[in-house]
């Protein structure tokens, strides 16, 4: 060290004497050092590192820093997607909709072949008719009335006077059947009416008789006549007697066959009426046939149009030739609802599936938008699976459920939906951590392996 720097290392104002400057050439450096002391920046220098360190560490120990797993998947509606079908299949005369589009619960989707369908729906529906009218007429008869057919179209005019001609030929026979009692009973009436007739008239020639016997006793009493005459008046009224005993009698057989006749007059009307209900009753049961058979046709007559079950966008569609053949029970139109709530099934590493469980927080950022500009979408999972599946090239992973708190990204709802198929990437927040341990994690994990190996 020359004598120029031993001079630039003493401090400015030193009252060192001339004498002493003049000996500093002479001391060794280590001395000088030992004796000046450690220079004023270098010791700030490292009292400033010092406290910067301990800030660090006090700021990293108590700040938290959350972890997540991240795991990929996509958007599905949380209802099952909509396969239609036909039962009975057909041809196809129409087909309303193509991959894509957007379809409305109800419309429309193709149509199949309806000639036999509606020629078995009007051969039903025209029986029912033909019974639902005959039925009518038989209340109609049993109750002694019109019928009443309701509105009848211009092909049900003949089917309606033919019944109305059968209740009146029914009306007739029984009315004719009515008519031969009936005289019957006008003849036993009158026959009634005559022996009422004779009773009178022999009874005033009994009072006659009585009258005369008395008459002849009291002559006979008094020797004025025979008694002979007396006699013969005796027999007179003994015969009298005994005709009006034998019209008594006719009288109660008179009684007796008029009554068996109205008998048989309401016996007609019973036997018509019974037979009417037996018959009645007989429609009824075909009737009931009929309906079922109707409903049967008619709901195979309305599945000849394939209708929307829900809301969505048709994925596939399986049938694109007008003509071309239905087979019974398959498969021609799959619709993904979009009225469904929509989550994300995202596929969970078994590495991470010791930190997640149900009900934990999570974000999920759209492959298709940018995740700087739109952000994310909050949601919460709902559910993992309970073991592990297997994907395509045979890595296992856990199936998650994820519920979104929002149909859109953004502030906008009408701008960017998120809709079924869409991509994603979803970082559950598993739990949180100061940094510090975060960054000692690899110390850590280093001593822990490195202590116990061989």
């Amino acid at each position: 060290m020359t004598a120029d720097n031993q001079t630039q290392i003493a401090p400015k104002g030193s009252s060192r004497s001339r004498r002493q400057q003049k000996l500093l050439p002479y001391v060794a450096d280590s001395i000088l050092l030992e004796e000046s002391g450690m220079p004023w920046l270098v010791r700030s220098s490292i009292v400033a590192a010092t406290l910067i360190v301990a800030l660090f560490i006090g700021w990293s120990a108590t700040t938290r820093s959350t972890e997540v797993s991240v795991a990929s998947g996509w958007i599905k509606p949380s209802g099952n997607i909509q396969a239609v079908q036909h039962l009975e299949g057909g041809i196809v005369t129409e087909i309303l909709i193509e991959e894509g589009d957007i379809v409305e619960q109800g419309q429309t989707l193709l149509r199949l072949e309806s000639a036999a369908v509606g020629s078995d729906l009007a051969l039903v529906t025209g029986r029912h008719r033909a019974l639902t009218f005959r039925a009518e007429r038989l209340r109609a008869f049993i109750e002694g009335r019109e019928p009443d057919f309701g509105i009848v179209g211009p092909s049900e005019v003949p089917l309606a006077e033919s019944q109305r001609q059968i209740l009146a030929g029914q009306i007739a026979a029984r009315e004719a059947s009515r008519q031969v009692f009936l005289q019957q009973l006008n003849g036993q009436q009158s026959l009634r009416n005559g022996l009422d007739q004779r009773t009178l008239n022999t009874r005033k020639h009994i009072a006659l008789l009585q009258s005369e016997l008395d008459a002849r006793s009291g002559l006979a009493a008094k020797g004025l006549t025979s008694r002979f005459q007396l006699l013969r008046s005796q027999q007179e009224m003994n015969r009298a007697q005994g005709v009006l005993a034998q019209i008594a009698a006719e009288k109660d057989q008179n009684a007796r066959a008029m009554a068996e006749t109205r008998g048989r007059i309401e016996e007609l009307d019973a036997t018509t009426r019974a037979d009417a209900l037996t018959e009645l009753g007989s429609v009824s049961d075909e009737l009931r046939d009929m309906q079922e058979a109707m409903l049967k046709q008619g709901n195979r007559f309305q599945r000849l149009e394939l209708q929307a079950p829900v809301r969505g966008i048709v994925q596939v569609l399986n049938l694109h030739t007008v003509g071309g053949v239905v087979n019974p029970g398959e498969t021609i139109v799959e619709i993904v609802p979009i009225n469904d709530d929509l989550v994300a099934e995202v596929r969970l590493s078994p590495r991470d599936i010791g930190h997640i469980s149900a009900g934990q927080a999570a974000k999920v950022k759209f492959t298709t938008f940018d995740f700087a500009r739109h952000g994310a979408v909050d949601g919460i999972l709902k559910s993992v699976s309970a073991t592990t599946l297997f994907d395509d090239d045979g890595q296992p992973y856990y199936k998650g459920i994820v519920e979104l708190d929002q149909g859109f990204v953004g502030d906008d709802p009408s701008r960017r939906p998120i809709t079924p198929g869409m991509t994603l990437s979803a970082e559950i927040l598993t739990q949180d951590r100061s940094l510090l341990t975060y960054l000692l994690k690899p110390v850590y994990r280093g001593l822990n392996e490195s202590f116990h190996e061989r």
